[in-house]
């Protein structure tokens, strides 16, 4: 099987996919296909949009569910909140239709959105139009970017097809190992700096004064004759 019935096979897959983790850069790769005509142009926009848009919808009840313990994690996101909440309390509908573009602020966005009291419906109809206008926007300046390099290089050969798809796709795969491994490092750090929780205080046993009475104990159950005599004669002593 060929590289380009690979990527057609599958393209639009590792498209859907990849835009969840590096979304940019793989719409570079797409249209990369798409000028190599290995994939549609019109198809390569729906996948990148439903994958952008899953993804937002996950961010999103991440934070309706658990948000503050989210960012209870995150202390260093927590500093990007202030001006977030104050757009949200300032205009949600905007906010939401942009939030494809908020590249460095968009999780902790979508985050909050979701620790708001903005109706799910409402953020699933704006996120649908941010969605599609951000692949629709990405796809044409990639083009336009590609098409710079094309006109700048002159036509590629087959060999420069494999060299510069084996280029973006290494360059890929480098850029999500990095991320992982900077978010790995990061809860690393925050797993150190947290407290560590206080030791559970072991029982004090009690010790009486030297003239105190000592307390009867409690009766429960049988009891023989003798025992309820002792018990009697303990509570009630002779007097002198």
């Amino acid at each position: 099987m060929t590289i380009d019935h690979l990527i057609q096979n599958y393209g639009y897959m590792a498209i859907f996919f990849g835009v969840m983790a590096e979304g940019e850069a793989v719409l570079i790769a797409g249209m990369f296909a798409v000028k190599q005509h290995f994939l549609d142009y019109k198809l390569l926009v729906l996948a990148a949009s439903s994958g952008a848009m899953i993804i937002d919808q996950f961010s999103f009840f991440l934070g309706r569910k658990q948000g503050q313990k989210w960012l209870n994690k995150h202390p260093k996101l927590q500093a990007k909140a202030a001006p977030i909440e104050h757009l949200i309390s300032k205009n949600q509908i905007l906010l939401m239709l942009g939030v494809r573009f908020m590249i460095g602020f968009r999780t902790i966005t979508l985050v909050l959105l979701g620790m708001s009291r903005v109706s799910w419906l409402v953020f699933l109809i704006c996120d649908a139009i941010s969605a599609l206008v951000w692949a629709t926007a990405f796809s044409w300046i990639s083009s336009k970017i590609l098409h710079l390099i094309r006109e700048t290089f002159g036509r590629l050969h087959p060999i420069e097809q494999w060299i510069l798809g084996l280029s973006i796709g290494g360059g890929l795969l480098i850029a999500l190992c990095y991320k992982l491994w900077s978010q790995r490092k990061a809860a690393k750090e925050e797993a150190l700096s947290e407290p560590d929780p206080m030791p559970d205080s072991s029982p004090i046993d009690y010790v009486a004064p030297e003239n105190s009475h000592p307390v009867p104990p409690k009766f429960t159950g049988h009891a023989t004759g003798v025992q309820v005599e002792t018990i009697k004669h303990e509570q009630n002593p002779p007097q002198p």
